[in-house]
């Protein structure tokens, strides 16, 4: 992957050019969550059942994902979930009627797997402040707890290095940072996905393979950083990456940028 010297001040050209943040619904949920993140292992497990379902899946409002992420299927009730149980043919059920029919294998794994991770962290209560540290769940504990934070976008590379998704099934490079940004845990990082590539460009060029590795997502991570660091000079409305993100995602929706884009749960 080679990415050209003029690449930051280029796509900080069209940052300078999306739609203000005030015109953006999509932004506007996303400034309302990072000024309220979730505070519950209940509201992390719906965006982290959420993000970790959209991975090749579109999100739009008139998706079944869309639909499913504003509705109340009980995959979405942490209780629910951990009262039934390790049971694989519940989940398939609850797919099914949620009309999510795409890799359903994937994401009957994922939802077994998201169980014993939340189990394994959830404390006597329900609260992430209380949560036991050590798996997979330990940074959204360190966010809830204020241990650490990426507040500052020019300092904050430093802090996506950091982020480790091994330990949880079926969770990118992509999807950690989906899932903290929805959840207002994280200010500046970014989930890349096929939007961003169409948004960029021939600006700067990746495949969804350089994506997999993540010294390649970190770097074409930063170069986006970067840009909004120059763009910010012109667009101080855009205050860190998390809203930046909201609007390019609304921006490429075929919807358009006032009624496209996903909210989250």
């Amino acid at each position: 992957m080679i990415i050209p010297s003029t690449a930051a001040e280029e796509i900080a050209e069209l940052f300078v050019n999306l739609p203000p943040v005030a015109a953006v619904p999509n932004a506007h949920a996303r400034l309302r969550r990072l000024a309220d993140p979730v505070k519950t292992f209940s509201e992390l497990w719906r965006q982290y059942i959420n993000c970790g379902f959209s991975s090749q899946e579109k999100s739009d409002p008139d998706t079944p994902l869309g639909r499913f992420a504003e509705g109340e299927s009980p995959l979405m009730h942490l209780p629910s979930v951990i009262a039934n149980g390790e049971n694989p043919d519940w989940i398939a059920a609850e797919l099914a009627a949620a009309g999510l029919n795409r890799m359903t294998g994937k994401k009957r794994d994922l939802v077994l797997a998201a169980r014993r991770a939340f189990v394994k962290a959830r404390g006597l209560d329900d609260l992430l402040v209380n949560g036991r540290s050590g798996g997979g769940l330990s940074v959204f504990l360190d966010l809830a707890r204020g241990l650490t934070n990426d507040h500052e976008i020019a300092t904050s590379a430093r802090f996506s290095r950091g982020l480790d998704a091994d330990e949880l099934y079926g969770i990118s490079h992509k999807q950690i940072r989906n899932i903290l940004v929805n959840t207002g845990l994280a200010h500046n990082v970014i989930p890349l996905d096929s939007r961003w590539k169409g948004y960029i460009g021939n600006r700067m060029h990746f495949d969804p393979a350089d994506l997999g590795r993540r010294n390649a997502y970190l770097e074409v991570e930063d170069v986006i950083r970067k840009a909004l660091m120059i763009a910010q000079n012109h667009r101080n409305d855009i205050p860190n990456l998390a809203v930046l993100d909201s609007v390019v995602f609304a921006v490429q929706s075929s919807k358009g940028h006032i009624g496209g884009g996903w909210t989250g749960a």
